[in-house]
């Protein structure tokens, strides 16, 4: 039984975690191609895509670490068990 105050407290930080990465990544992006942002092509679609692929990336990363996290688990179980 779980209570709600945890689930959303969970979800927050999550959240926040989130935006983080968001804003480190704007950082990054800046130092990093100042070159678009003097481009004459529209400057609009680009950056959105690029932030689609950049979460898609981060979405791979932390399931990769999950598992690799769960892998983890299961060897110290099997070690324990031996």
């Amino acid at each position: 039984h779980r209570s709600p105050s945890t689930t959303r407290t969970v979800k927050e930080s999550f959240h926040s975690q989130k935006q983080l990465h968001r804003s480190q990544n704007e950082v990054h992006r800046s130092k990093s191609q100042p070159r678009h942002q003097y481009q004459s092509s529209p400057p609009q679609p680009q950056p959105h895509y690029q932030q689609q692929q950049y979460e898609q990336q981060l979405l791979l990363q932390q399931q990769q670490q999950q598992q690799q996290y769960q892998q983890q688990l299961l060897l110290q179980q099997q070690k324990q068990q031996e």
